[in-house]
C-alpha cells in the first residue's frame, strides 16, 4: 500500500542528520515529494549563504545494495528524475533550472540548481528564487503521486 503525502511527511518532519540537526524547512517539501515518489534521498540542504553550499540540493542512494546493485538503482532512478524535471519544465515551468550531478563514481547522484554550475556562488535573492523553483518542482511531484 502507498503512502499518503501526510504520513511521508510526518517521516521527513522526523528525520534528522549525523549531528541530529532536523531537515531544513526550505527544502522539507521537496523531500518529501520525492520520497512519495518512492526516490531514496539520502541527505539535503536548503543551501546557506554562511557555510557549506549556499544553494539548495538533495542527494539520492539506494540503501543496502552490493555495488553493482547500487549503480544500476541509482542510473534507473537518476534517469526517472531527469524525465520528470523534463515533463515539468514542458508542461509546467520551461524556466526551471537544475542539474543532476554524479557524485562517487554513480553510487549516489544530486539534484541541485543549475545557477550552481552556470553561476557560481548565488547571493541570497538566488537561494530563495531557487528553492521556490524546487518548491513548485515538488507540488507537481505531488501531483503525480
Amino acid at each position: 500500500m502507498s503512502k499518503t503525502y501526510e504520513e511521508v511527511a510526518y517521516e521527513v518532519d522526523n528525520m534528522a542528520d549525523g549531528l541530529n540537526y532536523p531537515i531544513d524547512q526550505g527544502i522539507k517539501k521537496i523531500v518529501t515529494a520525492l520520497r512519495l515518489l518512492g526516490f531514496p534521498t539520502e541527505s539535503s540542504c536548503e543551501g546557506h549563504m554562511d557555510r557549506g553550499l549556499q544553494y539548495p540540493w538533495i542527494q539520492f542512494i539506494a540503501q543496502d545494495l552490493d555495488d553493482v546493485k547500487l549503480k544500476e538503482v541509482n542510473k534507473k532512478e537518476r534517469k526517472r528524475l531527469i524525465e520528470l524535471a523534463e515533463e515539468f519544465r514542458k508542461d509546467v515551468n520551461p524556466d526551471f533550472k537544475y542539474s543532476i550531478l554524479d557524485v562517487d563514481d554513480l553510487s549516489s547522484f544530486r539534484l541541485a540548481p543549475e545557477e550552481d554550475i552556470v553561476y557560481g556562488k548565488p547571493n541570497e535573492e538566488t537561494k530563495d528564487r531557487c528553492q521556490k523553483s524546487f518548491d513548485e518542482f515538488a507540488n507537481f511531484l505531488i501531483s503525480k503521486a
